[in-house]
């Protein structure tokens, strides 16, 4: 007899799915340990003249590097330190080195702070102290370092950027004949917003999105429906992503949404497709397993870093403390805290975002929230007196901006509104189907939410929001029904 899993084209797993995916999982985490461990050793070659033409490069561009004197901004900050890292790493202790993971500064300093600056002293020769940041697995050092060593960090830019157009291109190509023209182009007009192809010039994140795409076109390309082999490739996507770098904390979410998506969006174009609680639970079977492959490789290179130094610096103790900090609860955040977080995110992601006040700092509506959120007395007479004193200072067209989008959310709801209440026009996915594409739409603010301190950083991590504004910008479409039913 055929099966609910069957009739949306799936098959089931497979007994003893579960110890597979362990096994899968601790062979994973066993070869990052090796990749990271024999990095140190890789040739010099030129490692040593690329890294003072990065250094030069950065300083010349800045911490928070404007491409166009706007948003979005490539964080060099962070890149910096991964520099710094791949620079520092010793050869003669390769192990101990690829668990350590040690930053220079230079010997003057009191502490690290500025990373371009203690970057620069290292490879000038003043840096002798090191500090450990060895609670992330920094695996992008593992194919940066051997790059650096044949090719300066201006030509890893490049490269990263034909990478992320050859996978950009071919994902859309897949989108294409796999859903209608109006998927592909939604997926398009979100990774506009979020920065693309910009954020190919940014090592921090740009791994996130070379995962995220490249396990989008696995799916979309071989057309994936046994769970098992899914159960793997969201496994193997949250484990990456911890392991990859920096980006684990920057923009994780896009490496689970981009692939469940690209499962999702295809299944609503056929016309057999039943939305039930069948396919709910295979949903979120993919979110618990990308969840576990993402938490479990992070505890596993604490509990790795602490076994092989002995103690020398608690990393575990360090990873706790930094949980702590990230989500807000050693700050205290408050609930309106955490709120302002996901507001800032979701301006810095519309398009009037990147539109500065008068003095051309920070953005005007940022200027309105900052006001609000630090400055005592009743939230609604902050906001009337901040909007009273900025308000003659915006530029006209920050005004434009907000009434354009203003008039496309109006549109945009009144055609959803409208398939929503006409049964003849609107697909029978069932209060179900939306209701958890709601609660797909809502996993990024869900994440802003508990690392709030983290997601404070709204010029960096805003693009969570990607695959939440591509299924936004199409769910009218989704709604619709096909002329093929």
């Amino acid at each position: 007899m055929e099966t609910e899993a069957f009739k949306n084209g799936y098959t089931d797993l497979r007994k003893g799915w579960l110890l597979r995916a362990a096994l899968f999982l601790c062979s994973l985490i066993f070869a990052y340990w090796a990749l990271v461990s024999v990095t140190p050793l890789f040739p010099v070659l030129r490692l040593n003249e690329h890294l003072k033409d990065a250094a030069l490069l950065l300083e010349k561009e800045g911490e928070y590097w404007m491409p166009f004197g706007q948003m979005p901004t490539m964080d060099n900050y962070t890149d910096a330190i991964t520099l710094n890292i791949i620079g520092t790493l010793n050869p003669h202790e390769p192990i101990r080195s690829a668990m350590r993971m040690d930053v220079s500064y230079a010997p003057d300093d009191t502490e690290p702070g500025q990373p371009i600056r203690d970057f620069k002293n290292f490879v000038e020769g003043k840096a002798m102290k090191t500090w450990s940041y060895a609670r992330y697995w920094h695996g992008d050092v593992v194919f940066l370092r051997p790059m650096l060593s044949v090719m300066t960090f201006a030509d890893v830019r490049k490269l990263s950027f034909f990478v992320l157009m050859i996978l950009f291109s071919s994902v859309m190509l897949l989108l294409a004949r796999r859903t209608y023209w109006i998927v592909t182009l939604g997926f398009a007009v979100s990774m506009t917003l979020g920065g693309f192809p910009l954020l190919a010039f940014c090592m921090e994140y740009v791994d996130s999105f070379v995962i995220a795409i490249s396990i989008m076109c696995v799916i979309l390309r071989s057309n994936i429906r046994d769970e098992e082999s899914l159960v793997w490739l969201f496994l193997l996507s949250g484990s990456l992503t911890t392991f990859i770098g920096f980006g684990g904390l920057t923009a994780p979410i896009v490496t689970f949404m981009f692939p469940l998506l690209s499962l999702v969006l295809p299944d609503l174009e056929t016309q057999s497709f039943r939305w039930d609680w069948r396919y709910v639970k295979r949903l979120l079977l993919f979110g618990i397993v990308w969840s576990a492959g993402y938490l479990l490789t992070w505890g596993a290179k604490w509990v790795l870093a602490d076994a092989i130094l002995g103690g020398e610096d608690s990393v575990l103790r360090d990873a706790m403390n930094s949980i702590l900090f990230r989500t807000g609860s050693a700050e205290g955040m408050r609930l309106f805290d955490r709120m302002l977080v996901i507001v800032r995110n979701i301006y810095a992601i519309l398009p009037f975002s990147v539109m500065s006040s008068g003095e051309g700092k920070a953005p005007a509506i940022y200027a309105i929230i900052q006001s609000v959120a630090e400055t005592e007395g009743s939230r609604l007479d902050k906001l009337a007196l901040t909007i009273k004193e900025v308000a003659p200072i915006l530029p006209s067209s920050i005004f434009l901006g907000l009434v354009v989008t203003v008039l496309v959310l109006v549109v945009y709801l009144v055609a959803v509104v409208s398939l929503a209440i006409d049964g003849k026009r609107r697909r029978p996915i069932g209060a179900l189907g939306y209701f958890s594409l709601a609660f797909l739409f809502l996993v990024p603010y869900f994440w802003y939410f508990v690392t709030a301190n983290n997601a404070n950083h709204h010029y960096i991590t805003f693009r969570n929001q990607i695959p939440s504004l591509w299924l936004f910008l199409i769910l009218p479409h989704s709604m619709k029904k096909k002329e093929i039913d």
